[in-house]
């Protein structure tokens, strides 16, 4: 064969047979391309003098045994293609070696291997890695955080990761939040994980990865609610977590409802469109006995000059992710009552943030009053004066910051009458027992 050799070039035809010898002295071969033909054996040792080796493609083919120990000594490989052969045993962790790699695809061969002993985040330049349907085992997926010298990920890789496929193996435990928590990961817009044997919930935090396309988790043993953050996914065009143990109500009004039934079945505790499953209404307005003094709903309510009633929905910060979709099922159930004049008045103002947003509580509920800085001053429930300010009744203890320390006089309330008529207060109340914000 030529010396000065670059690039081989033979694919889709019928070639047969192993591959030449006299082949692995061309040094100057940059490039061997051999996809879709009927060559078979075992690559061997001999291929490690090809250092100038920048794309290696055999997938399709019947390629056998394992990889040589010594893989990484091709530093210069960008594409290594091996998909669709017969080849096994463990990667050569010396492959993480290969820094310069764009795509890294071994899927449909029977490889296997726990692969929390490969650090693929080394691979920066990595856009794919595909490892579908080998016998690759893994349990560090249960750590919450992975050493920079250990496991999947460190929080500097995957900046250029675009295909993620996992699928067809045997990798056990839970999805690492870790995973989503990194913001060079935004950029993936494909995650495939079925068939394993994953379990635990799935992260909330999936819907940081922004650019998400394509989400797979069926056939694995997943539990808990689909998070309603992933209809923030605006990319998403694949979704599927049929059979699995997922349970609750698939959240409403989004996207995930137009995947059809099939993309959730499997899962009999879900309920809601667009499976035939109905939802149960919730006891105790949606919170779990054990957990209502750590729980409250949060409620958006606008107050329009003029306007006696105005409730919107705008979240439910509930304190576990997993029952925020039930938590605002039924806040959206209780504001279909109309508020009234009566209820601002029994509203008790707890606290304020930004400019003309207070925080009030009203029997069991918190409430968060909009009012608008061009508001008139005839408008619902405005405690809020011309400057800004936000006056509040301390109650029965004093507020850490507030009351409990001296503090020198900035100035007094204004506009008494209103303080007064905001809280139901008789004419004769000191409004100077109200803090100054």
């Amino acid at each position: 064969m030529c010396s000065k050799l670059k690039v081989f070039c033979a694919g889709n035809n019928n070639l047969s047979g192993t591959l030449p010898e006299d082949m692995y002295n061309i040094t100057t071969l940059e490039q061997i391309s051999l996809p879709l033909n009927s060559l078979y054996g075992v690559l061997r040792d001999g291929i490690l003098n090809l250092t100038n080796l920048a794309i290696h493609d055999l997938h399709f083919n019947q390629f056998s045994g394992v990889l040589p120990l010594h893989f990484g000594k091709l530093s210069k490989l960008k594409l290594l293609l091996l998909h669709f052969n017969n080849l096994k045993g463990s990667l050569p962790p010396s492959l993480m070696n290969c820094t310069r790699l764009i795509q890294l695809n071994v899927g449909v061969n029977h490889f296997e291997g726990d692969l929390s002993m490969y650090n693929f985040s080394k691979l920066g330049r990595l856009r794919k890695l595909d490892l579908l349907k080998n016998q690759f085992t893994g349990s560090s997926f249960e750590e919450e955080e992975v050493p920079a010298d250990l496991g999947m990920a460190d929080f500097d890789g995957f900046q250029n990761l675009r295909f993620l496929d996992l699928r067809n193996n045997e990798v056990t435990g839970q999805i690492p939040i870790w995973l989503s928590k990194l913001k060079k990961l935004e950029l993936l817009h494909q995650l495939s994980l079925k068939n394993n044997f994953f379990s635990g919930k799935i992260p909330y935090q999936t819907s940081n990865i922004k650019h998400l396309a394509a989400l797979d988790l069926s056939l694995n043993h997943f539990s808990g609610n689909i998070p309603a953050s992933l209809t923030s996914l605006n990319f998403l065009a694949e979704f599927n977590v049929s059979y699995n143990n997922l349970e609750g109500q698939i959240p409403t009004g989004t996207q995930l409802q137009g995947f059809g039934a099939s993309a959730f079945e499997g899962n009999p505790n879900l309920c809601g469109p667009p499976i035939p499953n109905k939802c149960q209404p919730l006891p105790n307005d949606g919170i779990d006995e054990d957990d209502s003094d750590h729980e409250v709903p949060w409620f958006l309510v606008s107050v329009m000059p003029g306007c006696d009633t105005a409730a919107t929905l705008e979240l439910s910060q509930a304190e576990h992710e997993e029952r925020k979709a039930r938590a605002l099922a039924t806040a959206a159930t209780e504001l279909e009552r109309l508020l009234r004049k009566e209820d601002f008045g029994r509203m008790k103002v707890i606290g304020q943030f930004n400019v003309g947003f207070i925080v009030g509580k009203l029997d069991q509920h918190l409430f968060i009053v909009d009012q608008e800085p061009h508001a008139s001053k005839d408008m619902v429930g405005g405690i809020v004066s011309e400057e800004g300010s936000l006056f509040m009744d301390k109650g029965d203890y004093d507020l850490p910051g507030l009351t409990d320390v001296e503090k020198p006089t900035v100035r007094g309330p204004k506009r008494a009458s209103k303080i007064r008529k905001l809280f139901n207060l008789t004419k004769d109340y000191d409004v100077r027992k109200l803090a100054y914000i």
